[in-house]
């Protein structure tokens, strides 16, 4: 018998989790959804040691995205995937994808809260990684 491998991303497990639960459309969760693919947001995020801490502002568009320092350096973000979390009432809308900074890159978890007005997450690359937190500007 011969096997294939087969190699999904972090982000699609993540998204895939969801399978099997009501359609997002069903309950009104698609507005949600729709609600933070156009947003922005004020954000900090830092390393795990505090030694790398900067105020970003995020702009979310869809399946992409961008941020800007306070020093005015600007990254990006890519790929990104939308997915509900958390059974109702305080259901949460997560953001999966990639970041792109100068010639460093790496992937990126944003939990939004019930209300959509709270950004929590995470941002990984390498052996490095930290917290990305913020709140709804727009």
């Amino acid at each position: 018998m011969k096997f294939s491998k087969i190699y999904i991303s972090a982000s699609a497990v993540l998204a895939l989790a969801g399978c099997g639960k009501t359609s997002p459309s069903e309950n009104g969760l698609s507005e949600k959804i729709e609600n933070v693919r156009q947003s922005t947001w004020d954000t900090i995020y830092s390393d795990d040691d505090g030694t790398i801490v900067v105020e970003a502002e995020v702009r979310i568009n869809g399946n992409n995205g961008s941020y800007v320092t306070g020093d005015g350096d600007q990254g990006q973000l890519n790929d990104l995937v939308y997915a509900y979390i958390t059974p109702e009432p305080t259901t949460k809308v997560a953001v999966y994808g990639t970041y792109v900074f100068g010639n460093q890159s790496g992937g990126i978890t944003f939990r939004i809260d019930a209300d959509g007005q709270a950004l929590n997450g995470e941002w990984a690359t390498g052996n490095q990684r930290g917290s990305w937190n913020g709140f709804r500007i727009d």
